[in-house]
């Protein structure tokens, strides 16, 4: 399962990052990179990219509308040209550890997990109070199978994470769904119990905790939670199909035959 988002960020924000880096780079440039800044709040991501562009031939050496145009290019599935950005970014101002970690990331999306952890842990080192860092650590290491590093990053997530004022839910699910792998059914409910309470309009936690109870065999509430699930992920046909697959078999193994054919319908609807 994808456990990754991308994560939101304000026009305020953008305008006020780039306004510092703006300084001595020219009025055209800077007006550039604040409409880029405005266009990308209204995800309109490719007209955003073409401002950046103009105002990077104005001049290359600005680190923060070289790091949101690598956020363009990863909103606009442009991997490659992300990953480019980010470099760029890092080595303009080798400080920014928001820019390690995007550079991290997206080497992490493209599956350059040698790559990702070194660019992670520098963003660890500039910013050790960044539980988004820790997490992304943390799937980066499960995802090479070193799963004693994974589970120490994801604690120290999860640490981090709730001394913030607005955690996330993140770090919990991706802690949570190990934990389930590892068998260690009590930490992983407890994970994604909690990943559920801080986002209650996510499918994942829910799924998560379907399986946890499918596990167990505590059918009713494995129904339950998958129900929730699929309503939540409904637009998502993947999600959908998985959802509903594990759906039908509790209904089997509660009696409810009707229900569990008619969620087998609904996987079969949603294949591609």
């Amino acid at each position: 399962m994808a456990r990754h988002r991308l994560s939101g960020v304000t026009a305020g924000w953008l305008l006020m990052g780039l306004a510092p880096l703006c300084a001595g780079t020219g009025r055209e440039a800077a007006e550039l990179n604040r409409h880029a800044a405005q266009l990308f709040a209204a995800k309109q991501f490719h007209e955003a990219i073409a401002e950046l562009r103009r105002s990077l031939t104005i001049d290359a050496r600005q680190a923060g509308p070289t790091k949101l145009l690598g956020l363009c290019y990863q909103l606009t599935s442009q991997p490659e040209e992300a990953e480019r950005a980010f470099r760029a970014a890092t080595q303009l101002d080798p400080h920014d550890a928001e820019a390690w970690f995007f550079l991290g990331r997206i080497c992490y999306l493209r599956n350059f997990f040698d790559k990702a952890v070194p660019a992670l842990e520098t963003a660890r080192r500039l910013n050790p109070g960044s539980p988004r860092i820790s997490e992304q650590l943390g799937l980066t290491f499960e995802a090479t199978g070193q799963t004693g590093q994974a589970v120490k990053a994801y604690e120290e997530a999860v640490r981090l994470n709730l001394e913030q004022a607005r955690p996330a839910a993140g770090p919990h699910l991706n802690y949570g769904a190990l934990l389930y792998k590892l068998n260690q059914l009590g930490k992983s409910e407890a994970q994604l119990k909690r990943a559920r309470e801080l986002d209650p309009q996510d499918w994942r936690a829910y799924f998560e905790l379907g399986k946890l109870y499918f596990r167990k065999q505590d059918l009713e509430h494995a129904a339950r939670e998958l129900e929730q699930a699929r309503k939540l992920g409904a637009a998502d046909s993947d999600a959908t199909r998985r959802i509903c697959h594990l759906l039908a078999q509790v209904y089997f193994r509660l009696g409810r035959e009707t229900e569990a054919r008619q969620a087998l319908a609904a996987m079969e609807r949603s294949a591609p």
